[in-house]
């Protein structure tokens, strides 16, 4: 019944879901259908499943020091829940309509209590899965109000004993120490179906994406700025990352810092400030795990010109960590945030790390669940590999509760070219790689852009004084190119040419060991494909990557982006350099200028804190998304669809391609977008590493990388921008625009698990063919882009799990027509079928041994492999050997298989011929299946034998029988004992002559006894007396009772009173004026001879020769009556389930009436037996036992 009750609430949850879905997502959030259970089963610890993309690659490297003792304690753990393919589904078309200008549900965002109402899991499932943590020594500490995530603490030890993995300590090749996971995950199979796995189970820290150049000195009255001294880079390295020094200018050199007002200039935002439209209102959170000086942001503002700070200090828990490494990040996210929204409130929220969990983490849950600003601005990440799949699942589903409660959320790509992986390394050997916090479809993710031209030609760009209050000196937009700090940039190639260097390419720059000082460097702004949602734990040591985050249906239609089925970063760009060409960001931090203080007040020289990195970036493009919001009067949620769409606009016309190239936009023009089209981001790498191009014997090459080019490309996104054309022409891609309709048609209504599912999309308009790229939706992903042709496009998308599944097309647009998102069309995946086959090391086995025995589930597919549990059973005794949990494989066709087997003693099989069943129970996407058995004989160390088949013993008594061992061998190697079972009957014993044959017997003969004490009988009465009879005594009584009681009266006078009672009650019994009653015969019999204990027996009375007979039978067993029955035509029955075991005689006594007199039958006997099984166990000291089952009968 569990089973079907499980079935049947998943059946009606997908219903009213899918329903939902099909009625339409503004109906849907009227009646909205409130999530129902998924666990279907008791929690039982023997029945466990596996919890893969647990573990973190960066143990790869690392030297294993062993476990953390069991109380080593661990907090913030987060364990993270996952809602059902039905509300994915419904979840993925609400935001599709919130961002549809023509849907009911267009910009109304959730809040994070209807996110969790309506998209988490159960209220019962919460409360079993925290019952659960609770029941294995951990703190609950708090329940996400979105209902996907609990928060939990415990120790080590805990761990180890709940989820089956311990946390080791590892030591790095820096010299750092660490501790995480060593070992994928397992927990109750009866709480996965809401349970994803758990968020981060290390303490390998985030990147901050900033690099620090050091503190620089401007004069006043020339405006000049010089670096003169080098930062410490003390808190780069806590970061993870290094100073950088620049090494195309020096100490003497102009260096052009960027103030508020120069960014202003440059990005066309100080008509925006002028008109009004400064961020006033308006909110940005900023993800940190340091607090900031106050003292520090007023003087940054009050010298560059800005209003006073508005600037509010969140603790997570209560708990603030005061000043702690992470500073410089911290204090320049809130500074160059509020440099853009200049009269914003800035909320920065800090978290301390935990044991198991970055404190950026933590922040960044906490602005989400408790919606604390509508834009969030991240300058944090690790590349997806270094992240593992739980952890950027985790992400996803927080940035995707963002994006549905109208949070724009950016993020920063990272500070290492192509290959973020290699972060502050001299070069790179992971690979081309991008940040997991950046890639997925609910954020902005912001790169990076350098400024050569400050070095090559700043005359045209640059003041050399500064602007009296803002300390502006930057003159119009300058020209931007990739920032890319290493030896793969063709522009410091160039400029080293210009300067007499003879290396001929990048090649031979980065293979030139003059330079590797100043050019060996993994540093520029990242960009490139996501490529590792799937991190394979082969071993601490080897992992694989393999997939990326399908390509969001926004990013399209526009010239440039690849057709790669993935998510592209970046999305825009901003300045980042880190004075390389001269240019960098100013930001005050106190406690790393000389004197300790940047309040910008001596009147000869100031120094201050110059940084870059797309960490600048990242919180302006949350200042300018606080321009949009208070221009537009509403949250934006995610900003992609509408970046996405105006980059069409501006990139499919060849007037505003051509004129807004970073090189040819002049004042006063009309881009949103500056096109970046010269160099890369090309990081250097090592010879034979991955992705790694290198020529001849060189020992260094360059990683592939990507160049900058028209349009969109994975160096700069879609390019840097014109805020005030970009917030002025924001709602342009929502308004004047021909609406469309889109329709999905699949090819097949019904298709099997594996198999792709193609169809076609059609876009039509009242007006002209639509053009421009489509992609279909359904469950957590997207599929495409797919180019329209007059109209239409074909497409053929991935598997997709068992179930069924809601088709939607989107339509992305084309700057003529609006997007639109076609009605759901369903497909229904059957599971595939399974295989099983099994294999045993061994098929004659004796005492001792141990037999593997493995098992191969096998498909026709290539889809994800089977999971769950193979069960093995001996079908001789009935027993289950035991269970396993089935691991990834692949056959040698490319099918993704399963194998899953275990190891077992011999002891326990039977002797003789033992058949070996596996089974294979399916899952959510495959058939179950069976495997031809297997026979194991078993040659038992001893065999027990008996000297007859049955052993009856009679009640009250005992009997034996002789029992045989023999040895296998000549003689019992080991003492052997005889037992009988604890379980046997109360009213049963057993005893062995002798109970232990020593070392050395040969074959022997015991006795076993059994006695059979007496078995209950429930409690009976004597029989009545026949009516006359009670009658008599009754009278007697009365009369003497009269006789003697009434001393007051005269004794002649009492006895007459009694005498006269007396005759009457003789008259109403009968007694008086009747003759002598007739005689009368009984005659008995018992339904059967002989029944079990506990059974039924009928016994029958009649009175044979009057069937006229009225009265009573009193049936007799010996001295203890069974019952009285009333007769009825002269019969009546008893039957009895109360006769104890052994031989019962049994009579009947009838009462007599008036006519017929009493009368007693014969006996009739009644045998009751009672029959079990005695299982006789010999057992060794080696651990040898053989079970010989004795039939008894007790009679």
């Amino acid at each position: 019944m569990a089973l079907l009750s499980g079935f049947y609430t998943r059946l009606v949850q997908a219903a009213l879901l899918l329903t939902t879905a099909t009625l339409g997502v503004a109906q849907s959030q009227r009646t909205a259908a409130k999530p129902l259970p998924q666990i279907t089963h008791a929690v039982d610890e023997s029945q466990r499943a596996r919890i893969s993309g647990g573990l973190t690659a960066q143990t790869a490297t690392a030297t294993d020091q062993g476990a953390l003792a069991d109380g080593a304690p661990l907090d913030g753990i987060i364990l993270m829940l996952k809602r059902t393919d039905a509300q994915e589904q419904v979840l993925q078309a609400l935001m599709a309509a919130q961002q549809t200008p023509a849907s009911p549900e267009y910009h109304h965002w959730l809040t994070p209590d209807e996110f969790g109402a309506r998209f988490g899991v159960a209220d019962q499932d919460l409360a079993t899965v925290s019952s659960w943590l609770g029941s294995k020594g951990f703190k609950v500490d708090s329940v996400a109000r979105s209902r996907m995530s609990i928060s939990f603490s415990g120790t080590a030890g805990q761990l180890k004993s709940a989820f089956s993995t311990e946390m080791h300590q590892y030591l790095t090749t820096d010299g750092t120490r660490h501790h995480a996971a060593n070992s994928e995950l397992s927990m109750p199979e009866a709480l996965t179906p809401v349970v994803q796995g758990i968020a981060s189970l290390s303490d390998f820290r985030l990147k901050a994406m900033h690099k620090t150049l050091g503190v620089v000195s401007r004069n006043r009255a020339t405006g000049a700025s010089r670096l003169v001294a080098q930062s410490t880079a003390v808190r780069d390295q806590a970061e993870g990352n290094q100073a950088s020094v620049p090494q195309l200018t020096n100490a003497g050199s102009p260096a052009y810092v960027i103030a508020p007002a120069d960014f202003a200039t440059m990005h066309n935002v100080t008509p925006l400030w002028n008109a009004g439209i400064d961020g006033t209102g308006q909110t940005i959170a900023i993800v940190a795990k340091s607090d900031v000086l106050n003292s520090d942001v007023d003087s940054f503002r009050s010298s560059f010109g800005l209003p006073a700070t508005k600037l509010n200090h969140i603790y997570v828990g209560g708990q603030n960590p005061g000043l702690a490494s992470s500073e410089v990040e911290a204090v320049l996210d809130v500074e160059w945030s509020g440099a853009v929204a200049k009269n914003a409130t800035i909320d920065l929220v800090v978290a301390s790390d935990s044991a198991t969990t970055d404190g950026i983490i933590l922040s960044a849950q906490y602005i989400v669940d408790n919606n604390v600003a509508p834009i969030l601005s991240m300058s944090w990440g690790e590349c997806e590999l270094g992240m593992g799949a739980s952890e950027a699942q985790y992400v996803n589903t927080l940035w995707q509760q963002a994006a549905a409660q109208g949070v724009s959320v950016i993020v920063a790509t990272g500070d290492a070219g192509s290959d973020v992986c290699d972060q502050g390394s001299t070069y790179g050997v992971y690979g081309l790689s991008v940040n997991g916090f950046a890639s997925t479809p609910y954020n902005v993710a912001l790169g990076g852009t350098d400024l050569n031209v400050s070095y090559t030609n700043p005359a045209p760009y640059w003041n050399t004084t500064n602007a009296s209050g803002t300390m502006q000196s930057a003159k119009s937009y300058i020209p931007e190119v990739p920032w890319n700090d290493g030896c793969g940039n063709p522009l410091i190639l160039a400029a080293l040419q210009a300067e007499g260097v003879t290396d001929a390419t990048t090649a031979a720059l980065c293979n030139d060991s003059k330079y590797y000082t100043g050019f060996h460097k993994v540093e520029g702004g990242s960009g490139g494909a996501s490529n590792c949602t799937v991190s394979t734990y082969v071993s601490s040591s080897n992992f694989t990557c393999t997939s990326g985050v399908a390509k969001p249906s926004w990013q399209t239609a526009v010239p440039g982006i690849p057709t790669d089925g993935v998510r592209d970063l970046p999305d825009v760009s901003l300045f980042a350099g880190s004075g390389l060409w001269g240019s960098a960001y100013a930001i005050c931090e106190s406690d790393q200028s000389p004197d300790g203080t940047c309040d910008f007040t001596n009147p000869a020289d100031v120094a201050y804190l110059a940084a870059g990195g797309t960490s600048f970036g990242t919180p302006a493009f949350a200042g300018i998304m606080a321009l949009v919001n208070q221009k537009q009067s509403s949250f934006q949620g995610n900003p992609n669809p509408v970046l996405y769409q105006l980059a069409a606009r501006q990139y499919n016309n060849s007037t505003t391609s051509g004129s807004c190239t970073a090189e040819n936009a002049a004042t006063g023009n009309s881009c949103y977008f500056y096109d970046t089209t010269k160099a890369n981001n090309a990081a250097p790498c090592y010879k034979g590493s991955k992705d790694c191009v290198t020529i001849g014997a060189n020992s260094y090459g360059i990683q592939s990388g990507w160049n900058a080019g028209t349009g969109y490309d994975l160096a700069t996104g879609l390019g840097s921008l014109n805020v005030s054309n970009l917030v002025n022409n924001w709602s342009a891609v929502t308004t004047g625009t021909l609406a469309t309709t889109s329709v999905v048609k699949l090819s097949q209504a019904t298709i099997g698990y594996g198999s792709p599912i193609s169809g076609t999309i059609t876009v039509a308009s009242t007006s002209g063919t639509p053009t421009g790229d489509s992609s279909v939706l359904t469950d957590s992903y997207a599929n495409g882009p797919y180019t329209l042709a007059s109209g239409t496009a074909s497409f053929s998308a991935p598997g997709l799990p068992a179930g069924t599944h809601a088709f939607t097309a989107r339509y992305a647009g084309d700057g003529t027509y609006l997007p639109s998102t076609s009605a759901a069309v369903s497909v229904v995946v059957s599971k595939a079928a399974s295989t099983l086959s099994m294999a045993l090391t061994r098929t004659s086995v004796t005492s001792g041994d141990f037999i593997t025995v493995s098992s191969t589930i096998g498909t026709a597919v290539t889809s994800s492999s089977p999971t769950g549990l193979v069960t093995f059973t001996n079908s001789t005794t009935g027993a289950t050997l035991g269970t396993a949990t089935a691991q990834s494989s692949y056959d040698t066709a490319g099918h993704t298989t399963a194998i899953a087997g275990f190891t077992f003693n011999s002891n326990q099989l039977v002797s003789g011929k033992n058949i070996i069943m596996a089974t294979y129970a399916g899952d959510g996407n495959y058939t179950s299946s069976s495997a031809s058995s297997v026979t194991v004989t078993y040659v038992a160390a001893f065999n027990l034998t008996a000297a007859q088949t049955q052993l009856a013993v009679p009640t009250n008594s005992s009997a034996s029988i002789a029992l045989t061992l023999t040895p296998s061998g000549t003689a019992l190697t080991s003492a052997v004992q005889f037992s009988c079972p604890t379980t046997l009957p109360a009213f049963l014993s057993c005893s062995f002559s002798p109970a232990v044959l020593p070392v050395g017997t040969k074959t022997t003969t015991t006795t076993l006894t059994l006695y059979a004490a007496p078995m209950a009988q429930a409690s009976v009465t004597a029989p009545p007396v026949p009516g006359s009879a009670i009658a008599g005594i009754a009278l007697a009584g009365l009369f003497f009772g009269l006789s003697f009681g009434l001393r007051k009266l005269s004794r002649g006078l009492v006895f007459l009173v009694a005498f006269t009672i007396c005759l009457g009650l003789l008259s109403l019994s009968g007694c008086a004026g009747k003759g002598s009653p007739a005689t009368s015969s009984v005659a008995l019999t018992a339904s059967a001879p002989t029944v079990a204990y506990g059974q039924s027996e009928t016994f029958t009375a009649s009175i044979s020769n009057a069937p006229t007979a009225t009265g009573q039978i009193s049936f007799v067993d010996g001295g203890k009556q069974l019952g009285t029955q009333s007769l009825s035509g002269g019969t009546t029955t008893l039957t009895t389930t109360r006769l104890a075991v052994g031989v019962h005689s049994v009579t009947a006594v009838y009462s007599g009436d008036s006519n017929f007199a009493t009368a007693t039958s014969t006996a009739a006997s009644a045998a009751v037996t009672y029959s079990l099984t005695v299982p006789v166990l010999a057992t060794d000291n080696n651990g040898n036992a053989v079970t010989l089952n004795i039939p008894v009968v007790i009679q």
